[in-house]
């Protein structure tokens, strides 16, 4: 028991009570300490003896060696029916199981393909961002279920996460694209060759007038002073190019001017990108997929 982690008598006694209110009532020795290890706190413990627990192996306060005596305990933590518990299972399954293994345990996969499809939006990020994303050698089933994360969470941590993670894969994550972009929900899957692979698939051209699958924001610096006439200028630029009616928005701050332009369809972006590129006044600061969570923050602020 010395390589265990202590906790409390009276956690110990909720642990108990927890699993088995019936079972007669134990005399116990108060002055001398109580041990639970960490896989019986995650398997049979409160709520908050799992979120404790779970805490100490994510924090490195457990000395004792993380080994497959965690995967019961871990997959009971899986099936939670508490949120964080489930998000914090999937982060411990992927930083002990997966990060640095050649070959992670197969229930450990299963785990986290299961927590990738839940339906808190944490758990899957977890899932996914410290899970299967990890995994060194990809199989082409596990790269395709990584496209499909990507095309499904917009989120940009989580998107670029996954398009990092397959580069070792590009081949095959071309060939997969191809054949995703012939189907339902193209559009989302040529966003996502371009971002990629830096071009256009061969068959570009019938994506070029389709609604993008959702907004696409520049955030944009320029040289001008004046947020008028730079924003002016700007939209004369565009239209010029064919990208008639941008959404810009410019403000001053701290006597620099700073333009936001929102584009809509799949050619006004490559527009955008190519008047931005040739005009000397202006450069791209940070462009990203608008989500409905980044569409509040910038409501907020104007």
């Amino acid at each position: 028991m010395s390589k265990l982690a202590t906790f409390s008598m009276l956690a110990f006694l909720a642990v108990q009570t927890s699993v088995n209110a019936q079972e007669k009532p134990r005399n116990y020795n108060l002055s001398q300490p109580v041990t639970v290890s960490i896989q019986d706190a995650l398997a049979t413990g409160s709520t908050h003896m799992k979120m404790h627990a779970l805490n100490m192996m994510l924090t490195g306060k457990v000395t004792t060696e993380i080994d497959d005596s965690f995967l019961k305990p871990l997959t009971i933590c899986a099936a939670d029916e508490v949120t964080p518990i489930r998000a914090l299972t999937a982060k411990a399954l992927g930083q002990f199981f997966v990060t640095g293994k050649e070959y992670p345990p197969a229930k450990v996969l299963q785990l986290l393909q299961e927590l990738a499809s839940d339906d808190s939006k944490d758990v899957r990020f977890n899932a996914i961002y410290h899970g299967l994303t990890q995994i060194k050698n990809k199989t082409p089933e596990l790269a395709e279920r990584l496209i499909d994360y990507a095309a499904n969470n917009r989120d940009e941590i989580l998107f670029d996460r996954i398009l990092v993670s397959l580069s070792a894969y590009q081949s095959q994550a071309i060939e997969i694209l191809n054949t995703k972009l012939n189907g339902e929900n193209g559009i989302v899957y040529y966003e996502i060759y371009e971002e990629f692979t830096g071009k256009q698939p061969p068959n570009a051209d019938k994506f070029a007038d389709m609604p993008s699958s959702r907004p696409k924001l520049f955030i944009i610096k320029t040289t001008l002073s004046n947020a008028d006439t730079a924003a002016a200028k700007l939209e004369d630029l565009l239209a010029a190019a064919g990208l008639q009616n941008p959404l810009i928005d410019s403000s001053d701050q701290s006597g620099q001017v700073i333009m936001m332009l929102t584009t809509y369809i799949t050619k006004d972006i490559s527009t955008a990108h190519q008047v931005l590129k040739d005009a000397a006044e202006y450069s791209i600061v940070q462009e990203f997929w608008m989500t409905p969570e980044i569409e509040v923050q910038l409501e907020s602020l104007k």
